[in-house]
């Protein structure tokens, strides 16, 4: 993809694949929710998860975002994440959510996981993508 295809790509609801490194150095993978800026990727969590605290440990990090149906497009991101938690999360979080959820539910829905403060921002060192899979 060019940067451009990329860009508008990434601004697409889709869900991400985060993979970090355990603590025994097995991969450890979930998915979330995230928002592109255009250098960096941002996503809203709680400080308490197994892979926030894989992160603490070892701040290196991939994040896959795949489609589903055709052409099957994805890309890839090896990056560095830093960890903040703070009571200014939420106001990253409706900007994440309003990408997933209509806005008149965005502030109920974000409201009801007031508990998650934790902002993960990863750096991208590298990326890959494809417009057309298999």
């Amino acid at each position: 993809m060019n940067d451009q295809d990329l860009a508008a790509f990434l601004d697409r609801p889709l869900t991400a694949v985060a993979g970090t490194i355990g603590r025994d150095g097995s991969p450890h993978a979930v998915p979330l929710w995230y928002r592109y800026d255009g250098g960096r990727f941002t996503i809203w969590t709680g400080e308490s998860r197994a892979w926030v605290r894989n992160l603490q440990r070892d701040p290196r990090i991939s994040l896959t975002i795949a489609e589903h149906d055709r052409p099957f497009a994805a890309v890839l991101v090896r990056g560095t994440a830093t960890v903040t938690t703070s009571g200014a999360a939420l106001d990253e979080a409706r900007r994440i959510c309003a990408r997933y959820i209509e806005a008149s539910a965005l502030d109920g829905y974000v409201e009801g996981f007031s508990d998650l403060q934790t902002i993960v921002e990863v750096t991208p060192d590298r990326v890959a993508s494809w417009g057309r899979g298999y």
